[in-house]
């Protein structure tokens, strides 16, 4: 077989065509059924907002972080969550909030130094575990249910009538963790790219995450932060009078050493530390790292040199993949010569792709209506 001249790029646009429920705002229900836990995680500690500004009492605290899913409720949803995390889930997944996870760990620390004294090292380890629950349940518990939901994901009842005119012999570049192009396209898994994993692989290796940097990320978080109120070096009371700065994000990233700071006792210090490293852990796991994916796929993607049109369908062109339709343009032995059409459903589409046109200097650009 030659070199391929015909390449389909697939989104989950494609999928929600054939009425597949496989949204974000679906995997959120998919939760509530199988894990209320990994939700209110989700929910409470990402987005801007710090967790003494979201709860008031110590009561509403703990429905948001013990262990209630043997209860029926359903779970509430933050105004943030709603109007953005589950728009575009994986790009907020960079969004886990330092500030909400450090707070958590005080309402879980002794206040005081007499209560300090009577504070015994294991209860250290149990404020920790407090924490690292709550990172894993947005984790490694979240990744877990992602993939049983891909799982049970289904095209909807007379898909039939909606089948779309594929050319069967051309590549494809996968971005679902689906195989309808298989089981119902009949498309040889040899012609598909799944380049971030199907549903067949081993539970925890799909690969699903944010685009931004993680030192970028945190020196613009830093930077953004560093001359509010709650970092200052010196806080004032009601009295007006002044005392030294003891908050654990503070202390955790505005303060440095252990020597520069009240930390009370060692053990306070190391928890803090320790919580520090998991939290920049979580980022720096949880990148999407479209360079190395690409280089790990390198034959695939000079095997699109000759290529001469390229179908998207179903594909939201955001950032997060920007990369890989550079990768595709990059290795092209003409690349204002390729014809490209996208999909659109919502006038909203149209911008994106006005916007990915623009950047990579497109030429040759198609729409097509896909609703």
């Amino acid at each position: 077989m030659g070199k391929p001249t015909h390449l389909y790029i697939i989104g989950n646009g494609f999928d929600l065509y054939h009425g597949a429920k496989s949204s974000y705002a679906d995997f959120r229900r998919y939760l509530l059924r199988h894990n209320v836990n990994v939700v209110k995680s989700l929910e409470f500690f990402f987005g801007p907002r710090s967790l003494r500004n979201t709860v008031e009492r110590y009561s509403e605290f703990r429905w948001y972080t013990e262990d209630f899913k043997h209860l029926r409720i359903k779970a509430p949803e933050t105004e943030w969550a709603h109007l953005f995390l589950w728009k575009d889930f994986e790009g907020y997944l960079s969004s886990l909030n330092r500030e909400k996870l450090f707070d958590m760990l005080e309402w879980y620390l002794p206040r005081t130094k007499f209560q300090e004294r009577v504070f015994q090292t294991e209860n250290y380890q149990k404020a920790i575990n407090k924490i690292l629950s709550q990172i894993d349940l947005c984790t490694f518990e979240m990744r877990y249910q992602f993939h049983k939901w891909i799982s049970t994901i289904q095209f909807a009842r007379g898909y039939k009538a909606k089948l779309l005119d594929v050319d069967k012999d051309a590549e494809f570049l996968n971005f679902n963790y689906t195989t309808f192009l298989e089981d119902v396209y009949g498309i040889s898994p040899e012609n598909i790219k799944y380049i971030h994993g199907s549903k067949r692989d081993k539970y925890g290796s799909l690969i699903l995450g944010h685009s931004q940097d993680y030192q970028k990320g945190l020196d613009e978080w830093i930077h953004k932060n560093k001359n509010r109120k709650r970092y200052r070096r010196n806080l004032r009371n009601q009295k007006g009078n002044y005392y030294g700065n003891y908050k654990l994000s503070y202390l955790a990233y505005f303060m440095g050493s252990s020597s520069e700071a009240n930390w009370i006792t060692e053990d306070r210090y190391n928890t803090v530390v320790d919580v520090k490293d998991r939290i920049e852990d979580y980022y720096q796991k949880n990148f999407k790292d479209s360079t190395s994916i690409i280089c790990n796929n390198s034959e695939f993607f000079t095997s699109l040199r000759d290529v001469e049109s390229v179908t998207v369908l179903g594909h939201s062109l955001g950032v997060v993949d920007h990369n890989y339709f550079k990768a595709i343009i990059d290795v092209n032995r003409e690349p204002q010569e390729v014809k490209w059409t996208f999909s659109w459903y919502r006038d909203e589409d149209k911008e994106r792709i006005a916007k990915l046109k623009e950047k990579f200097g497109l030429r040759n650009v198609n729409y097509i209506h896909m609703g």
